[in-house]
């Protein structure tokens, strides 16, 4: 449980750092699917999903610390992160 960082934009999966996109927008509906997502952003090596109402939250990551994850929102107790494995 948890989240690897804060985001604000999709990103750029070429040259960024970090991202997020709306689960709603995008029909992600599982970690599966966002971790899906994950596979087609060259920069992406982790995820964290809430599917919250406050949030609907895919992000994404090129690095995280998953022994140190942020702790969940009250608005987002859901959150869950995983390192992506290529397929």
């Amino acid at each position: 449980p948890g989240y690897c960082g804060w985001t604000t934009s999709a990103g750029s999966c070429t040259s960024g750092s970090k991202g997020s996109w709306n689960t709603d927008a995008l029909g992600i509906r599982s970690l599966a699917d966002c971790m899906a997502r994950c596979r087609r952003c060259a920069n992406c090596r982790f995820v964290s999903l809430s599917l919250s109402r406050a949030h609907r939250d895919c992000s994404w990551y090129r690095e995280c610390d998953m022994r140190r994850l942020r702790d969940a929102p009250g608005t987002g107790p859901d959150y869950a992160s995983i390192a992506v494995e290529p397929l």
